[in-house]
């Protein structure tokens, strides 16, 4: 059983909620240095690209379903506007996870664009 787990902590990417001590400090500095305005700024405009574009999908007008799928011609750019969008955020974190891959602006898109239209 021991060494399936030391199999396991193996493969582990991240170090599940343990720090080193260069994160503490880093964490520690970047408290101490950065000003209260930069923080509240940060916290405010963060969410705010996202939040713009749900509103943006969101004004999109929809027909009734009950005139079938045909007369839904703005759902169906809807529905295709979210997936890139969730396939644009998937693809672009994969850099996080795997820090080897060479992933450029480009490439994200493209990838995101043809699993959109795949949907």
């Amino acid at each position: 059983m021991l060494d399936l787990e030391e199999r396991w902590n193996r493969i582990q990417v991240g170090r599940q909620g343990s720090y080193s001590i260069e994160r503490v400090e880093s964490l520690h500095h970047y408290c101490k240095t950065t000003s209260r305005t930069r923080v509240i700024l940060i916290c405010i405009l963060t969410p705010l690209p996202a939040l713009c574009l749900a509103v943006l999908l969101e004004c999109i007008p929809l027909s009734s379903p009950s005139e079938g799928w045909q007369a839904n011609w703005l759902f169906w750019i809807r529905f295709n506007m979210m997936g890139l969008t969730i396939n644009f955020a998937a693809v672009a974190q994969l850099k996080l996870f795997v820090p080897s891959l060479t992933v450029t602006f480009k490439k994200v898109l493209i990838t995101s664009i043809g699993a959109s239209v795949a949907l």
